[in-house]
Formats: C-alpha cells, sequence, structure tokens
C-alpha cells in the first residue's frame, strides 16, 4: 500500500542520501492555499467590476458605446442577482436599471432608423431580448421596418423602370 506521505531523496553536501519527508504534503497544502486565494482574488475582482459598473456604464453611455455599456451589465447581472440582499447591491442594481432605460431607448431608436443595415438591426433586435424585452413585440418592428426597407427598394426599381421607359420610347 502507499505510503500517505512521500519521501524525497537527495544529496547532501556530504555526499550521503538523506530522506525527506513530508514535502509532497507541504506541497499540497501550499497549492491548496494558492487556489483559495486565487479564488478570493476572482471574487474580488466581480465585487470590484461590480462597484464600478454604475460609473462605467454612464461614461460608455455618454461615449455613445451602448453595446458596450450593456454588455458589462449583462456580465454583471448573476452576481448583482446573486447578492441583491444587500443593499449597496440593491442600489447598485437601482442605477443600472435607469441607465438600462436609456439602452432600451436607443435600440428601439435604432429599430425606427431606415437606414440601419439588417446586420445593425438584428444586433439591436438581439440586444433587446438579451434584456427580456417581449419578442413578440420585437418581431413586430423588425418585420414593419424590414416592410418600409422593401418598399423604398420597390419604389427605387418603378423608378428606374418607369425612368428606362420613358428614355427607349
Amino acid at each position: 500500500m502507499f505510503l500517505s506521505f512521500l519521501f524525497f531523496l537527495f544529496l547532501s553536501p556530504f555526499g550521503t542520501i538523506v530522506l525527506l519527508p513530508h514535502i509532497g504534503s507541504a506541497a499540497k497544502s501550499t497549492r491548496e492555499q494558492m487556489i483559495q486565494m486565487s479564488t478570493k482574488n476572482q471574487l474580488l475582482e466581480k465585487i470590484q467590476f461590480i462597484l464600478e459598473l454604475p460609473n462605467k456604464m454612464k461614461q460608455l453611455i455618454e461615449q455613445n458605446q451602448y453595446d458596450k455599456a450593456l454588455d458589462d451589465y449583462l456580465d454583471a447581472r448573476q452576481s448583482l442577482n446573486k447578492y441583491a440582499h444587500l443593499s449597496s447591491f440593491k442600489n447598485i442594481q437601482k442605477d443600472c436599471n435607469e441607465m438600462l432605460e436609456q439602452i432600451k431607448q436607443y435600440f428601439y431608436g435604432q429599430l425606427a432608423n431606415e437606414n440601419l443595415t439588417t446586420t445593425q438591426l438584428n444586433k439591436s433586435i438581439g440586444y433587446l431580448i438579451r434584456l427580456n424585452e417581449c419578442p413578440k413585440n420585437l418581431c413586430e418592428k423588425y418585420f414593419e421596418m424590414c416592410e418600409k426597407k422593401m418598399n423604398i427598394i420597390l419604389d427605387e426599381i418603378r423608378n428606374e423602370t418607369t425612368t428606362t421607359k420613358s428614355r427607349s420610347i
């Protein structure tokens, strides 16, 4: 049966072999302490990220980086929910909710922008879905915008056809 502790051999300065017991268990203990420290460090980084979140979101919104502000909030949402029972986290959530309303208005405004590409339109819809907006309403808005764009294209085609016919006559 394997011993519960390890012995390491090394050559002493006098040329003799020396057994060192418990180095393996000491290394295991140090490894476990490092893992605990790393876990605590990760938790502190998450908490720091959450504490800085309202100010960071505000700055990003001021810079018209709505998607980045929303991504940061979504990264923190699970932790905010986990610690919602703490008053400081409730205040952070309240501040974030106010900014989320601004972000929603921005993305809903994007849905009304006829110059938006299909990719940008899909991206705005995706963000609103991630904010738990009603998919049925978003589908209606999406199809309204697609219909507007299609009508614009059809009008352009009709105008070209009319122009081409009048030139050929």
